[in-house]
Order: C-alpha cells, then sequence, then structure tokens
C-alpha cells in the first residue's frame, strides 16, 4: 500500500525510494519498507547515512528495516535516575568480574551492535550522569532507552544480555540470544 501513494510533489514513493537510494549511493532504489523506516526512525535514517561507505554494514541495514507501527503511540520511556544508573553500572561491573572481565568475540560484538543499531530503542543519553558514564568518545553516548545502558559497553560484555524481546523470535532477544530468567 505504502509504493503505491503519490506524494505531494506527484512523485511516487518508487521516485522517492529512487532518490533515497542516490543519497546512499547505491545504483538500485531501497525497498519502499526502507523508505518507510527512516521516515519513523531517525536513527535508523541516521544509522543509514552513517554507513555510507561501509557496504557491509548498510547491507545489513537494508536488510533489516525495523517494523513500523504507525498506528502505535510512541513510546514514552522511563527516565532512570541516577541512582538507579548507578545501580545498573556497578551490578554490571559485579556480574563482568564474575567473568574474568572477559569480553564477547568479534562475531557477537557484530551481532548485538548491528541489533542495537536498528532498534527502535536506541537513544542519547540525557542525564548528565548517563553522559559521564559513556566515558570515550562522543560517539559511545547512544544508550538503551529501556534500560538506560551504554550500547557500546553492554554490548561487549558477556554477562550482560538484551532487555527487550525479539520481534520475530519467541524466547529470544533483540541480540537473538535466549532471554535469560530473572532479567
Amino acid at each position: 500500500m505504502f509504493d503505491e501513494i503519490q506524494t505531494l510533489e506527484g512523485e511516487t514513493i518508487e521516485d522517492k525510494c529512487h532518490e533515497f537510494a542516490a543519497v546512499l549511493g547505491l545504483n538500485k532504489p531501497v525497498p519502499a519498507a526502507v523508505l518507510e523506516a527512516a521516515l519513523a526512525d531517525e536513527n535508523y535514517a541516521r544509522n543509514l547515512l552513517a554507513s555510507r561507505r561501509a557496504p557491509a554494514f548498510l547491507q545489513r541495514l537494508l536488510d533489516r528495516p525495523p517494523a513500523v507501527h504507525s498506528s502505535q503511540p510512541a513510546q514514552d520511556y522511563h527516565e532512570h535516575s541516577n541512582g538507579e544508573l548507578i545501580l545498573k553500572a556497578s551490578t554490571a561491573l559485579l556480574e563482568w568480574g564474575k567473568t574474568g572481565f572477559s569480553v564477547v568475540d568479534d562475531a557477537t560484538l557484530e551481532r548485538r551492535r548491528s541489533a542495537c543499531a536498528v532498534c527502535p530503542h536506541l537513544g542519547e543519553a540525557t542525564k548528565k550522569l548517563a553522559r559521564k558514564l559513556a566515558l570515550g568518545k562522543k560517539g559511545d553516548q547512544k544508550i538503551c532507552r529501556l534500560c538506560g545502558c551504554n550500547v557500546s559497553r553492554k554490548t561487549r560484555l558477556p554477562s550482560e544480555s538484551c532487555p527487550d524481546k525479539h520481534p520475530e523470535r519467541e524466547g529470544m532477544t533483540r541480540w537473538s540470544e535466549p532471554i535469560r530468567e530473572g532479567r
């Protein structure tokens, strides 16, 4: 249905798919679902634009556009208090210590980060403490709006799990890992 609609300028959605593909440096039009998702999800659009020079990552984003639920109201996220963030960070540090301060392998890290990159819950750190806890480079300040965790840090830790259910795979998180009991 989306691809049958004409825009106000008289162009079709197919025309807009061609234009968006040109912006991304592609030779063929993007699927209508990609255009629709980019219009509905600012983070997804930003990630598409940022990955123009990384063909493998761009293709992953193009192959997995987030679902667009136009009838669903925008999610109202809980603003995590500084106390909650400190408790979460200290708990994560303790659990990480139990693993010997190990980190996940490169394939797991890439899978987790790819899932987070297209997740509708990815956001910017808003609280001063959350920005400080992000540490490191400015690009490392993306957080999960569901749990308040710094995504670049959380995805590295084998003791951590995604707080959201996979939209298509029952019993799995968005990271395509089994949902852990008690989380």
